[in-house]
């Protein structure tokens, strides 16, 4: 079994379809992630606190599903496509870095929200 995964790992195409549908996996999970949050803040949006840094985390990790979309896409073609791949990179690093700094700039307006744990204690007179 051990040989089998250094063959996989070192062998250049079976490295190339690891690599694909590692990618794949991976972006999938970057599309399914957000879809399950702006369906949260769709139904949940009164009680969500800033619910603009969930929009930003669904632009930033959309954004880094769309990076490994462009290595697929790449790699399947044959040929790197800069272009697209320097367009995708700097949509995704606006969206990180946005929602880095909307990040430091909220947490300490976050850490003044009262915990749930203490709002129930509050409401059961403890």
């Amino acid at each position: 079994m051990l040989e089998d995964f250094i063959q996989l790992c070192t062998s250049r195409t079976d490295l190339f379809w690891f690599l694909i549908v590692s990618d794949l996996a991976i972006a999938a999970s970057y599309f399914a992630i957000p879809l399950t949050m702006a369906v949260v803040l769709r139904k949940r949006k009164d009680d969500i606190p800033y619910p603009w840094l969930w929009l930003l985390f669904v632009a930033f990790i959309v954004a880094c599903g769309l990076t490994h979309l462009v290595h697929v896409w790449s790699a399947a073609r044959g040929v790197e496509n800069l272009g697209v791949q320097a367009a995708v990179n700097v949509l995704c690093a606006i969206a990180s870095v946005g929602t880095a700094l909307a990040f430091t700039y909220i947490i300490p307006q976050i850490n003044e929200l009262p915990s749930p744990k203490k709002q129930r204690a509050e409401l059961e007179g403890w």
